[in-house]
């Protein structure tokens, strides 16, 4: 395995005191909402990337993205109202239609050729909404990294929940690709004290991911109530974790019991997607999903889980809330020199990544 120093990033993860990073890519698919939240007849308004966007969704159901911004006098149209397929600006009645082009002036027929909105190239999968915030010809070439597992609900069995972050994105993603914290963040909720070791790591041009195997160990406590295993059950657990796109880290957890009963159940799978979508530099909208496809008759053991995740991710965020706030008051957050391990190779290697995405698309006109 290659030395820290080797894989190392030039920038932080997070702004200082005074500084604007921008560390997020515009050519992505970004999770916008979930499903849910974009209901009909209603419009919301949600910021993206530090721009404001207003989502609806037409007589046919499909969801629409649009700059939060009528042209006539920058009225914000999310103070407006759904009108059939449009959305009608609340200040002066202007309309636009989901390709963002005025359709209707009610002091004139005459419509302005300069009269419209950017619309933004959306697509809907599984519970997901997700919006493509860059050039809008590059979308048609891509589709978003969403996990098959989160689109199989007979399958899977899922459970989640928003929980927004009052700090860079990119700081909840290197989180989730370094789980030795989990002793120290989580040591009285998820009681996972056994990532010790750094992990194996396979990095190629746009993901990176670790492996981590855990033999003849315990099962997780997460996963008793769930599962139905006793604390004494031994296993193998496999672990890996992947961060498909700035926008989505994916990880695993698989477990084998060592020693069962005929008929008994030997196997368990369990799913988790990260997924971020900065709103500004120093916000994040972060949702999170599990899934597993053990507990799908369960309903205590689900509510279980999820009230267990809830608490320790909260966790997580005051560590990560705590960390953007002492940057933002330091003005010599970034004279600092910054100490890496081995443990801490993917995360750098997420960095790479996203730097090389950054630094592509200022190199390209008209970004």
């Amino acid at each position: 395995m290659r030395s820290p120093q080797h894989v190392s990033a030039a920038t932080p993860p997070i702004a200082g005191a005074g500084q604007e990073l921008h560390n997020f890519p515009t050519n992505q698919w970004w999770v916008a909402a979930l499903r849910e939240e974009v209901q009909p007849g209603r419009l919301l308004e949600r910021r993206l990337l530090g721009k404001s966007v207003v989502l609806y969704r037409t007589t046919e159901g499909k969801a629409v993205a649009l700059e939060n911004r009528c042209p006539h006098r920058a009225a914000p149209l999310s103070l407006g109202t759904v009108v059939g397929d449009r959305v009608m600006c609340g200040y002066h009645g202007f309309q636009y239609g989901p390709d963002g082009r005025c359709a209707h002036i009610p002091t004139q027929s005459a419509i302005p050729s300069s009269a419209v909105v950017r619309s933004f190239p959306v697509r809907e999968l599984g519970p997901l909404v997700w919006v493509w915030t860059g050039a809008p010809e590059l979308a048609q070439h891509s589709e978003p990294p969403c996990p098959q597992w989160l689109l199989d609900d007979a399958t899977w069995a899922l459970i989640g929940e928003a929980m927004p972050l009052k700090a860079n994105y990119m700081s909840l993603k290197e989180n989730v690709l370094d789980l030795t914290h989990f002793g120290y963040v989580h040591a009285s909720t998820f009681k996972i004290t056994d990532w010790v070791n750094p992990p194996e790591v396979e990095v190629t041009d746009s993901s990176v991911k670790f492996i981590q195997r855990f033999e003849n160990s315990v099962c997780p406590v997460m996963y008793l109530e769930l599962s139905g295993l006793g604390p004494e059950r031994r296993v193998n657990r496999y672990s890996w974790g992947v961060s498909l796109s700035p926008a989505i880290h994916e990880a695993c957890m698989e477990m084998t019991v060592l020693e069962t009963a005929p008929g008994e159940r030997a196997e368990y799978r369990s799913r988790f997607a990260h997924i971020t979508t900065p709103a500004s530099s120093r916000e994040t909208h972060y949702w999170w999903f599990t899934g597993n496809d053990y507990g799908q008759n369960n309903a205590q053991g689900q509510e279980t889980l999820k009230e267990l995740i809830r608490v320790a991710f909260r966790e997580d965020k005051v560590m990560l809330e705590c960390i953007q706030a002492a940057a933002d008051a330091d003005p010599d957050y970034l004279n600092y020199r910054e100490v890496s391990v081995a443990a801490d190779r993917p995360g750098l290697q997420a960095r790479r990544i996203l730097m090389r995405l950054v630094e592509q698309e200022k190199a390209q006109p008209g970004t």
